[in-house]
């Protein structure tokens, strides 16, 4: 009996992550990414540690304030940038200010993800996600392999050339995805590659076109080209 019982808690407790999923808990697997997902809800324990950091900081609690215990789960997540639209409508951006790369917070196939950024409107509608995948002095390898599993998931990309960068676009009919790379160099040699994923709801997507031109740098994206 007492075996059995284990076993229901713990299938609840499954089902109510992959319910309620939050960041460094829930391991998001963005090839069924769900469109419902509760985006308060999925950072709200990171901005309570934030707080509580902060909070014994500002008492002297410093060993407290830093301790393991408190941020063993923490993914630097600071609080929620508010984008104002118009009076009584705005954007809710959910960023995360650095990334652990041993950290994996999503996967694409066998792609990992070392960070995770989302917005949502007023009402907690997912609007649009950033996932973040970095490799260290690998030649690209990241962006290519997610480049061919979304290629092999959903077809030929639209490619879209800017100044800066090239940016391949696929479409299904909940969202509208994009991958683009950012390069860093070190003493003039590349060294650091980010392999970004943005996942856009579809159904949103003229809003957001309208608004994200209101917003100055979002993500480093032209969105009139691309949505």
């Amino acid at each position: 009996m007492k075996k059995i019982l284990t076993l229901l808690i713990f299938f609840a407790f499954l089902f109510s992550s992959a319910q309620n999923p939050e960041l460094g808990k829930t391991k998001i697997n963005l090839k069924n990414f769900p469109l419902q997902i509760d985006v308060h809800h999925f950072y709200k324990e990171q901005i309570e540690t934030y707080n509580k950091s902060l909070e014994l900081y500002n008492q002297g609690k410093t060993d407290e304030a830093y301790s393991n215990k408190l941020l063993k789960n923490y993914k630097n997540v600071e609080g929620i940038d508010t984008l104002y639209i118009a009076d009584s409508e705005y954007l809710l951006l959910y960023e995360m200010q650095g990334m652990e790369t041993k950290d994996t917070l999503a996967t694409f196939g066998d792609i990992k993800f070392e960070q995770l950024n989302m917005i949502s409107n007023n009402d907690n509608e997912f609007q649009s996600l950033r996932a973040v995948s970095f490799s260290y002095k690998d030649d690209k390898k990241n962006f290519k392999a997610l480049k061919t599993v979304l290629e092999k998931e959903y077809g030929s990309p639209k490619l879209i050339k800017t100044n800066e960068s090239e940016i391949y676009r696929w479409l299904d009919k909940d969202f509208i995805m994009l991958i683009t790379l950012v390069t860093q160099k070190e003493n003039d040699i590349e060294t650091y590659y980010y392999a970004n994923y943005f996942l856009i709801n579809r159904n949103e997507s003229d809003k957001l076109k309208t608004n994200f031109k209101k917003i100055s740098g979002y993500w480093n994206i032209d969105w009139n080209l691309v949505l």
